[in-house]
């Protein structure tokens, strides 16, 4: 283990060492004395933009461009030197005292010429490792582009576009597109910006944009305005305030029902069997909602307090690896099932299949009703699944454990894809 730490430390000293740009934190000598190794590099002085997280600092639109301009401009120049970060994060993002943005932590750092670069390869913080990483596939500097796109997200809607546990979100990260940031902030609404941010979170590195410059002329052209390589004083001052951290821990990434505000009320829409989000099954951070009288389902509060939103169904794509599931229970008349989807927008209170959303890192209350996922490739697979030759023919049930007539599939016509290949292979269902 020492030595892993040593390799590591000696490593960002050869990776960070070679790079000279304003916006990313100077590593200026290493040095190893009885048994001890050093490093002398550049001092900063600021917050991490983990902090301005955590604290809830309110970013204006100004604010989240000059930054997404800031980080792809020093991810270029650190491309150009042949190094790939490979652990962008908001932590190991500096916005400085001087109101500027620079990259630090250069330990698990790709160096085109260096055999040291595998140390610890699956080295990285889940949620911010793209895809190719965790499926064990050649990576460059695109990699860095993905995990720039999920900091980006976050500066959108608040809320880092894969969370839960570990598992739950190397899941997501391989296989389910999150929705857009302005549909989990729409006070802010900022849908220009929807394609710039999905471009660089697509699961195939060739999707994406194809250099950090392309990233960022990207941003540019969304914002159509001048842009001040700083951000705006009141955002620093509201960081340097001694506020309340609100939104840790793996729960965080659900829409809560508690915030730094008070508690916040939920409408019932019709059709909605739960009004609530409870924490799912393998979350560690439990949350409950508290009334303290100010929240507008005060009788006496005030006439002109808006009314609690409804909360909107959004659809996201999934990339099924499997799409036959099997079972063996005694009770069950059919031992094998296909759902197109997952989730269900008009679920009964008391549904069987609630508890299946924990294994996404969702709560099985709000979140089953109204965050589904369609099975897009559900025919490709079943096809796939129905022409091997170990396969024997058997009456499949669709949708055992979620509605395969959701309203979306008017949309999506995932349900209506898989029993087309089932008419054509004349398979009983």
């Amino acid at each position: 283990m020492v030595d892993l730490f040593a390799a590591r430390f000696r490593h960002e000293a050869q990776a960070a060492g070679r790079l000279t740009h304003p916006g990313i934190v100077g590593i200026y000598e290493y040095g190893e004395d009885a048994g001890y190794t050093c490093i002398a590099m550049e001092f900063v002085e600021g917050h991490s933009l983990r902090e301005y997280f955590q604290r809830k600092v309110p970013f204006e639109e100004k604010d989240v461009v000059s930054l997404m301009s800031q980080l792809p401009e020093a991810l270029q120049a650190t491309h150009e030197q042949g190094v790939w970060h490979r652990n962008i994060k908001p932590a190991n993002l500096v916005v400085t005292n001087a109101d500027k943005l620079k990259i630090a932590d250069f330990g698990i750092a790709r160096v085109d010429w260096s055999e040291l670069t595998q140390v610890s390869e699956m080295l990285g913080t889940p949620g911010y490792i793209a895809p190719e990483r965790y499926q064990g596939l050649p990576v460059d500097h695109r990699t860095d582009l993905f995990v720039a796109g999920s900091v980006f997200y976050q500066m959108l809607s608040w809320e880092a576009p894969f969370t839960g546990p570990a598992e739950a979100v190397m899941y997501r990260v391989c296989s389910i597109d999150p929705r857009p940031p302005w549909q989990r902030d729409t006070d802010r609404c900022w849908t220009d910006y929807d394609l710039v941010v999905a471009t660089p979170l697509a699961k195939e590195p060739g999707r994406r944009y194809q250099s950090a410059a392309e990233f960022r002329a990207a941003v540019l052209d969304a914002y159509a305005k001048p842009v001040v390589s700083a951000i705006s004083e009141t955002t620093i001052i509201a960081a340097r305030a001694s506020l309340p951290v609100v939104g840790t821990g793996t729960g965080a990434g659900r829409g809560s029902l508690a915030s730094a505000g008070g508690a916040s009320a939920t409408a019932r829409r019709r059709g909605r069997g739960a009004t609530i989000d409870p924490a799912g099954r393998f979350d560690t951070v439990v949350r409950e909602a508290f009334d303290d009288g100010w929240s507008a389902a005060d009788p006496h509060a005030d006439p002109d307090t808006p009314a609690p939103r409804i909360v909107p169904t959004v659809v996201a794509a999934e990339q099924a690896m499997s799409i036959i599931s099997r079972n063996r229970s005694p009770d069950v008349p059919f031992d094998r099932s296909i759902n197109p989807y997952r989730g269900r927008e008009h679920g009964c209170i008391y549904c069987y299949a609630r508890p299946s959303h924990g294994y996404l890192g969702l709560s099985p209350g709000l979140d089953f009703e109204t965050r589904l996922f369609a099975r897009i490739n559900a025919a490709q697979r079943l096809r796939e699944e129905l022409s091997a030759p170990s396969y024997e023919c058997g009456v499949i049930a669709l949708g055992a454990n979620t509605d395969p007539y959701h309203p979306c599939e008017r949309e999506w016509k995932v349900t209506r894809q898989v029993i087309e290949v089932l008419v054509e292979c004349s398979h009983p269902f």
